[in-house]
């Protein structure tokens, strides 16, 4: 879409309290174009920009590949007419700059040669639009990279990387060894190409599971993980007081349903009411080491308020399981699971060496991936002395992990071999 197609209101701010549209997009353009509802993450995008080279997980349906496309838009772009009324509009001081974005799952995660073969294409196409001279080879991703960085340095270049889902082609083969190794050496020589290139502007990676090798940024010295920093940690995910601002119709609605009375008669009190509600079903998340800051879903959020403009009722569905973006738990797993499932889902706790410094993701616990998967949450500071606390967020991601402890049982019970843990995405 031409940046000149776009209409310069900004949804879901000077249309307070009116009839918005809640969009079904990651993309940032459409979404304003769109005049749909958008939660203005831009003051924790500000603070994430303060490091140069950075690192953040969150789970699947988070928000991730939305919050890099806003990136993208401020770098390409700038902040009109998209970010009008937006509060980064009148901070934002950055040139525009040149963004590469990659991401990793759509490249590809079952096949190395297909994989590779659309990495070297992306580098190749964006040489070409930045009308650089040099040829890209296509011997391996990481010839790619380097040749690409040669060029930019050479011309005086320099760009903005933006990495989505940089961790799938592990999580997703962490049953094919082989094929996990071949991707592990492709991350590690990336990682060595980009540690220190001085054509790197900015650099941020976002995925769903952190551990510090083979991770693209074990390496990285001058890199940043603020997978728990306080000051970004509602970056991804929807605060109270944001579904409050920014769904006020939605909330209006919902109450005027189920007490039949007129949406305008809805009061502060029967806001909260419904909120808190939410709060038990699709809340709970928190990504603040201080644990003080906690979030909702934004997919389940989004589709709750979507289903109660279709459907006229107020009725409180699964949606991440639904639409299968919490991963299945491998067969050969759950023995280990289920008498915790029978106590009630108690907190667990975990060390802190095995939360924070994993060394490869077949050895992770199986907490610490529940955690990456959004099945569970901290309920603690991080550290909390010499370990963090873990604990199911809401009442949707309880009935999830019953419904996948359950299949994985009868996965147990027909396999004779136990299958190591996996975050596929």
């Amino acid at each position: 879409m031409q940046l000149s197609s776009l209409k310069s209101r900004q949804a879901g701010y000077s249309n307070q309290g009116n009839k918005v549209k809640i969009a079904q997009t990651q993309c940032f353009r459409d979404l304003i174009d769109s005049g749909s509802v958008y939660v203005d993450k831009t003051e924790q995008i500000f603070r994430l920009l303060n490091t140069e080279r950075t690192f953040i997980a969150r789970p699947r349906r988070f928000g991730k590949t939305l919050m890099l496309d806003t990136i993208e838009t401020l770098f390409e772009y700038g902040v009109d007419p998209c970010f009008r009324d937006t509060w980064i509009h009148d901070r934002w001081t950055e040139q525009t700059c040149p963004v590469l974005r990659l991401d990793f799952l759509k490249f590809g995660v079952s096949d190395y040669d297909g994989f590779a073969a659309r990495f070297i294409g992306k580098i190749r196409s964006f040489a070409e639009r930045l009308g650089l001279r040099g040829s890209i080879p296509d011997r391996s991703p990481g010839a790619s990279l380097f040749t690409l960085f040669l060029e930019l340095r050479t011309s005086g270049k320099r760009i903005v990387i933006l990495i989505d889902d940089y961790d799938a082609p592990l999580s997703a083969n962490s049953c094919n060894p082989e094929l996990h190794d071949r991707f592990r050496k492709m991350l590690l020589d990336l990682q060595g190409i980009m540690k220190g290139d001085p054509c790197i502007r900015y650099l941020v990676i976002a995925g769903t599971s952190r551990w510090k090798e083979p991770s693209l940024f074990s390496d990285l010295t001058d890199f940043r993980d603020r997978s728990f920093y306080m000051p970004v940690s509602e970056i991804a995910g929807f605060t109270r007081n944001e579904i409050r601002k920014y769904y006020i119709y939605y909330l209006n609605l919902a109450v005027s349903l189920e007490k039949g009375i007129p949406v305008e008669q809805a009061t502060n009190a029967d806001r909260d009411e419904l909120l808190d509600r939410l709060g038990e079903e699709y809340g709970g998340y928190c990504f603040d080491s201080f644990y003080e800051r906690k979030v909702f879903s934004p997919w389940s959020v989004n589709s709750f308020f979507r289903d109660v403009m279709k459907n006229r009722r107020v009725i409180f569905g699964d949606y991440l399981d639904e639409e299968g973006s919490v991963p299945q738990i491998p067969a050969g797993f759950s023995g280990s699971l289920r008498t915790w499932a029978d106590e009630g889902f108690k907190d667990i706790n975990v060390r802190m060496p095995d939360f924070w410094y994993r060394t490869s993701l077949r050895e992770t616990k199986p907490e610490v991936l529940l955690c990456d998967a959004g099945y569970l949450t901290v309920h603690s500071q991080v550290p909390n002395g010499n370990s963090v606390r873990l604990g199911v967020p809401n009442r949707e991601m309880k009935r999830a992990l019953e419904k996948a402890l359950s299949a994985a049982a009868s996965g147990d019970a027909g396999q004779s071999s136990r299958k190591p843990a996996s975050t596929e995405t």
